[in-house]
């Protein structure tokens, strides 16, 4: 068990982030949109207030409002011509009374007949259409830069992201925008502005010349023809209102022309307005203040943290049952080991108590037999001592393993909200990176564990092995031959011990190379000491066995010794 976690396991993991954070998205886009929306609302209202700000509309309403004053003068004047018209008793006073009468109905009925403010009702309309216009412009442009944000657009701030939007709005858009800003403008302030000033200024200087003859009359050519003194006041009066009409409609008509024919309105004037509503630095802080967004932020944060700290529980447990696993699986395979030398000291120190020099005294003592047991003698306290060095090698080693181990886990356990992080931007390589990383750590510790293993059997237990073999083998043999029942007896004993110790190692699943004759030589598990010709042999087969070798978990560590044939 060299993982900690397993594919699916991540891939759950992944798909528990990748929710929670396309929750948090689509909220977001959908409040974003909402807010700018509202800043759409609130551009495309400077822009109405920008349109209906500008100073020449305010002069184009007194125009109309002028004409209405024009209009209630006439008729009040001729209200008043006609009750005191029949008063005169000079026919030519009469008549001149009739002619201003017909003139000023016919100035009225040149009026231009507007059921409302005209202009300011154009003005109106077209200010609504190019808002509403715009307002689809907007609407359009925003909803399709939103919907075509990737995934893991939450990598930059969101900020950031607006601006984008917005520049993103504006460079695409800003042509058919500044053109309707634009052609608003101009309408109002120029084509309006000269269609319909014309007309009340043609209105105005025709008003002047029907008054021309009138304005000709002087009192005192008719005063010596009245005489009554109330007809002359009245008379006095008429020619008095009809002068300073006619004064009044003189200046008007000069302000109203250059009114409508010295404009300086420009496409200058377009730009700076367009420049000055296309700042959107205020859309966005007012955006980034916004309390339902704060509050939306403050909380996937909130959630998203809980969410990390709940699967970094559950991960982390599952690392740390894994390093317990593994140390636990590294100690076990090491203590097989162990187990196994302890039992083979044993089994030695249990051979040379019963070969002990006390005990040889009551039997005949030989030099061959001697040297036996001084060889024995040799091989537990080598072995013992090697033992003793293997068993505290194996503890560094473990303390070692658990250090490698849980300084992994350390690092990982302050990396992991990284990585989490990262997997919310459907990136899980990271992670398995460190899977992976800890896996490799895994294989080497137990790696290195079981060469260390490898090691100590190789060149101590089984060499010792070996060597016990080559004695049983070769020694005992000869000294079976003689009749001293003593020595027989010592023998035995010997031959006990090597058989006691190969039934221990046989039992901790350590497997003998123990090739037959004629078998063909495998140069893994074998090793040729010598090559000779032999009838009835071919060439490459074993003709014999001089020690047999080992295999630990399948891995040879031990050759065995043949004579094979050439």
């Amino acid at each position: 068990m060299n993982e900690f976690i397993k594919e699916q396991e991540l891939d759950n993991i992944l798909l528990k982030l990748l929710v929670s954070r396309k929750n948090f998205e689509e909220k977001l886009l959908e409040l974003i949109m909402k807010q700018l929306e509202n800043e759409s609302s609130m551009f495309l209202f400077s822009f109405k207030r920008e349109l209906e700000q500008h100073n020449q509309f305010k002069e184009l309403e007194t125009l109309y409002y002028f004409s209405e004053e024009i209009k209630e003068i006439y008729t009040k004047c001729i209200d008043i011509f006609d009750k005191n018209v029949g008063r005169f008793k000079s026919k030519d006073i009469k008549e001149i009374l009739k002619g201003i009468i017909w003139s000023l109905k016919n100035i009225l009925d040149d009026y231009p007949q507007e059921p409302e403010n005209k202009i300011e009702l154009e003005r109106i309309e077209l200010v609504s259409g190019s808002v509403q216009h715009m307002k689809n412009i907007f609407q359009k442009a925003i909803q399709n830069y939103i919907n075509n944000i990737p995934s893991g657009f939450l990598d930059f701030e969101i900020s950031k992201l607006l601006e984008d939007l917005l520049g993103n709005v504006f460079d695409n858009e800003g042509s058919n925008i500044k053109e309707i800003h634009g052609y608003a403008l101009k309408m109002i302030n120029v084509l309006d502005r000269r269609i319909e000033g014309r007309k009340y200024i043609s209105f105005v200087a025709s008003a002047r010349k029907n008054l021309d003859a009138f304005k000709s009359i002087h009192f005192d050519t008719f005063s010596s023809s009245i005489g009554d003194e109330s007809d002359k006041d009245v008379l006095k009066n008429i020619i008095t209102v009809i002068h300073e009409l006619y004064n009044k409609l003189d200046v008007k008509e000069k302000e109203l022309y250059v009114l409508v024919n010295g404009s300086k309105f420009s496409t200058n004037i377009i730009q700076q307005s367009f420049d000055k509503l296309k700042d959107y630095n205020h859309m966005i802080e007012r955006v980034m203040k916004n309390e339902k967004l704060i509050s939306l932020i403050n909380s996937y944060q909130e959630d998203k943290l809980a969410l990390f700290e709940k699967l970094k529980i559950e991960v982390s447990d599952e690392l740390t049952k894994t390093i317990m696993f593994t140390l636990n699986e590294i100690n076990e395979l090491s203590i097989e080991v162990q187990y196994l030398s302890c039992q083979v000291v044993q089994a030695l120190k249990l051979a040379l108590e019963q070969l002990s020099k006390d005990t040889l005294k009551t039997f005949e003592e030989t030099e061959e037999i001697v040297e036996i047991v001084e060889t024995i003698k040799l091989k537990y306290e080598t072995l013992k001592e090697k033992d003793l060095a293997y068993i505290i090698s194996k503890k560094e080693h473990y303390i070692d393993y658990e250090k490698q181990l849980l300084d992994f886990n350390t690092e990982f356990q302050s990396k992991i909200t990284y990585y989490f992080e990262k997997m919310m931007t459907e990136s899980k390589e990271s992670f398995m990176n460190a899977k992976e990383a800890f896996s490799r750590l895994v294989s080497q510790l137990i790696e290195h564990s079981l060469k260390a293993d490898l090691s100590y059997l190789k060149t101590d237990l089984l060499f010792e092995m070996v060597t016990l073999e080559e004695i049983v083998k070769f020694c005992l043999p000869k000294l079976k031959l003689q009749q001293n029942e003593n020595i027989k007896e010592i023998v035995q004993r010997i031959d006990d011990c090597y058989r006691l110790i190969e039934g221990i190692i046989k039992q901790a699943e350590i497997e003998l190379i123990d090739p037959n004759v004629h078998d063909k030589f495998n140069g893994k598990e074998q090793e040729i000491i010598m090559a000779e010709i032999v009838e009835g042999f071919k060439k490459g087969e074993i003709v014999a066995v001089h020690t047999k070798g080992y295999k630990y978990k399948g891995i040879p560590v031990v050759r065995a010794n043949v004579i094979a044939a050439k």
